[in-house]
């Protein structure tokens, strides 16, 4: 019995030295394990607005050029895990710089519902996502390229990237840039319409 009390003692003396030994020497602990990504499905709303470069087109009256524009647009979505799916409105306007080397004070307007699929990258406090998207886009030019056919409906597809970053309160901040484009438009409008958006914007997420 006694014999079995020593055997004890000497192992819990040995147990504790070698702890000390750990603590003296500065032997790392193991890391805890990482916490799971959250995986909370949940609606979201999103706003956004930022400036629309729109490169020069060929139009039935010579060669259009663009000032710098703006969109702004807002969305509805639902977010599982890692993918995003909404649907957007996007609203563009660019001022016409000159037609056939003259200058010119009309703008073009395009009015636009999308189907976009987005995936986020990771959980940490900035994570980058990639989207595209394709739907509905109506176009209108008024000024010097317009005439009463000047508007047009066509396909319209966007393709992007940015990245998320935490504001709290289930609010979410981000910056974006996508590539916007249109099928074949009338020849009023020049072959295509497109733009290239670089957007800030806000996402509130909803518990519903």
């Amino acid at each position: 019995m006694v014999k079995n009390i020593g055997l004890a003692v000497a192992a819990a003396l040995a147990l504790s030295v070698s702890y000390s030994a750990s603590a003296a020497y500065g032997v790392p602990e193991q890391a805890p394990a990482p916490v799971p990504a959250p995986t909370t499905d949940q609606w979201y709303v999103t706003g956004s607005g930022g400036v629309a470069f729109t490169p020069d087109v060929s139009t039935s009256k010579g060669n259009l050029q663009y000032e710098l524009g703006f969109d702004i647009s807002g969305a509805v979505g639902y977010k599982m895990d890692s993918c995003r799916y909404e649907v957007q409105y996007i609203f563009q306007r660019t001022d016409h710089k000159s037609l056939a080397k003259v200058n010119n004070t009309g703008r073009t307007e395009v009015n636009s519902a999308l189907a976009n699929v987005y995936y986020d990258f990771g959980y940490d406090e900035a994570r980058p996502f990639l989207f595209i998207g394709a739907g509905w886009a109506n176009i209108k030019a008024s000024g010097g390229v317009a005439t009463s056919s000047s508007k047009d409906d066509e396909f319209a597809y966007q393709g992007g990237g940015g990245v998320n970053f935490d504001l709290g309160n289930d609010l979410t901040g981000f910056l974006s840039a996508a590539y916007f484009g249109t099928t074949k438009a009338n020849k009023q409008l020049g072959d295509r319409y497109q733009n290239v958006l670089f957007n800030a914007g806000v996402t509130a997420y909803m518990d519903v």
